[in-house]
């Protein structure tokens, strides 16, 4: 599949009219937007963290985690729940022929179906594609321009299934910020990636029923989603543990930062508790066993699942989130465990391979 580049002359002009009304009101709205929009004419894809900023980032990482220590109980449960589960299988997805306009053909599909608020900024997004759009081989992201209401898009393809997800993922991602006017931000909701999720597991079953003989690929997908959220669960409870001994020291924290530059092992250590359990994977575990609830909800009952994530989706925090889900009796790990135990029945199933769990 060819590559696509957005509209570079939009994105100067862009740049040069945020540009303009920061000098006349030095709001940082613009300001943000600004370092938003020439990051993308510089190329540069923007990345969670760099070697250069891993001190800071650790000790982010622990005051962002100590103020979601409530939380952290559902991801023991599912890390309980899926302990049976010692081995996975090696996954290789197939080769598809991903058109530029195949993939949007379906992206437009299935928002259309999905109806409501949701098709209507999809749409109000999706008519721009031609200038905010961009496909390429580097990892999915997707910036929300508050300030001139506009997202630029980019799309990892790499010619399997998960071009379809990818897209899912981002649209969702740029709509829910245009519905609520604002760019996301991790360290106010670790559940922001909770909406993008849910769409992911509802695109799977709409993508059997679009596309012929791609079933097996969608049973691939549910199995890495598995596999990549159980071994991030595995890695946070460690991380958990970390966490609450430090705890007990949070006020020494800085200075001991300060200590493990001086020492290579330590340093060394520091950066392996990063790399296996950072923020980042408590986001996106977190959002996925949320998002498998509101993918059930969603199966009984559509238009009140995408009520429930339109009203999740204005929300700033994950209490908000939380006692929204349970005022419509959806209950974190209700149906987690069904779900990892029919994606690997129905993997083995279709490999001929017996399971018993």
């Amino acid at each position: 599949m060819e590559d696509k580049e957005w509209n570079r002359k939009l994105l100067r002009a862009q740049l040069l009219s945020c540009k303009r009304n920061y000098r006349k009101t030095k709001n940082n709205i613009f300001l943000n937007d600004i370092e938003a929009l020439e990051a993308l004419l510089d190329d540069k894809i923007l990345v969670f963290e760099t070697d250069n900023n891993f001190k800071q980032k650790l000790e982010d990482d622990i005051n962002i985690a100590n103020c979601y220590m409530d939380y952290y109980t559902a991801i023991q449960r599912f890390y309980i729940d899926s302990a049976f589960i010692k081995i996975f299988p090696r996954i290789t997805y197939d080769r598809l022929d991903n058109s530029i306009q195949i993939l949007t053909e379906f992206l437009s599909d299935f928002y259309n179906k999905i109806g409501g608020v949701w098709a209507k900024y999809f749409n109000d997004t999706f008519r721009h594609r031609k200038d905010n759009l961009a496909f390429g081989k580097e990892r999915s992201w997707s910036i929300f321009a508050p300030s001139i209401d506009y997202c630029y898009i980019y799309s990892g393809n790499d010619g399997s299934i998960m071009d379809y997800f990818n897209l899912v993922h981002e649209y969702a991602h740029a709509v829910s910020d245009r519905m609520n006017g604002r760019p996301r931000c991790y360290e106010n909701n670790i559940l922001l990636e909770t909406i993008p999720l849910t769409f992911e597991l509802i695109a799977a079953d709409e993508i059997v029923d679009f596309f012929e003989g791609l079933d097996e690929e969608v049973i691939k997908y549910n199995i890495v989603n598995c596999a990549t959220i159980i071994l991030s669960a595995r890695r946070v409870v460690k991380f958990t543990n970390y966490i609450g001994h430090a705890k007990k020291i949070l006020p020494f924290i800085p200075t001991m930062l300060d200590m493990m530059f001086y020492t290579k092992s330590s340093l060394k250590c520091a950066k392996k508790i990063l790399q296996e359990a950072h923020i980042e994977r408590l986001i996106y575990t977190l959002s996925f066993l949320v998002a498998i609830e509101l993918y059930y909800f969603y199966k009984s009952d559509p238009e009140k699942a995408l009520n429930i994530m339109e009203a999740i989706n204005q929300l700033y925090t994950p209490d908000g989130i939380i006692q929204t889900l349970e005022d419509n009796n959806i209950m974190i790990n209700e149906h987690s465990e069904a779900f990892v135990n029919d994606s690997f029945e129905s993997y083995y199933i279709k490999k001929l391979i017996p399971f018993d769990i």
